[in-house]
């Protein structure tokens, strides 16, 4: 028999940005698995952040996890001990949302840069 990751229901108190946000279940922030989404405050010097506007990214991101319940499958965590996470919205992937809209691009989160 295979483990699975562990799954839960997230009750989203907050989004930090638009791959990042906070559960109730959860002591810390988690992070959306694979994606990247660009940066609220712009990119900081010596980093590679992903294009965009990170406001209207986290305006997405919130207005998709409060269409639904959001069920989330945990893949390890990041540098920082987030969970990351893919999370699920009325069967949508979240991720992939963030990625077929353009608030997000496909690079996997390493930390500082890439």
């Amino acid at each position: 028999m295979i483990d699975q990751p562990p799954a839960f229901v997230c009750h989203v108190t907050a989004v930090s940005d638009g791959d990042t946000f906070h559960c109730q279940e959860r002591p810390v922030r988690v992070r959306l698995k694979d994606i990247d989404a660009p940066e609220i405050h712009g990119c900081r010097k010596g980093r590679i952040c992903a294009p965009g506007d990170g406001y209207a990214s986290k305006a997405a991101l919130t207005r998709i996890l409060a269409s639904g319940t959001v069920h989330c499958v945990q893949y390890g965590t990041d540098r920082y001990r987030r969970p990351l996470v893919r999370c699920r919205v009325n069967g949508q992937d979240i991720g992939q949302t963030m990625l077929s809209t353009g608030y997000a691009v496909t690079w996997p989160y390493r930390g500082k840069g890439r």
